[in-house]
């Protein structure tokens, strides 16, 4: 019953059809809500790459004199006198 000139979906007795709209509303508005979580994980890999690409960058080098396994391996072993966080043993 429609014509090419008429815009508005009716069914054949010409009443519109709104069950038709309601149903193209509801897949647009599905459309939408999993481009969206599918963004929202994408976002989420691109932050986890960017914290890791900023703890590289900050890590400091592994030839630094200031690396903590320098005194490690210069006697070959920590004691508890070069040890800060030793316990003392009380017996």
């Amino acid at each position: 019953m429609t014509t090419p000139l008429d815009p508005i979906r009716r069914r054949f007795d010409g009443s519109i059809d709104f069950d038709r709209y309601r149903a193209d509303i509801h897949a647009a508005r599905h459309q939408a809500m999993q481009d969206a979580s599918k963004l929202g994980a994408a976002m989420k890999v691109a932050a986890a790459i960017a914290v890791m690409l900023v703890a590289i960058a900050l890590a400091p080098p592994s030839e630094s004199p200031d690396a903590s396994c320098q005194t490690c391996t210069k006697a070959g072993r920590v004691t508890a006198s070069q040890n800060a966080f030793a316990i003392p043993r009380l017996f």
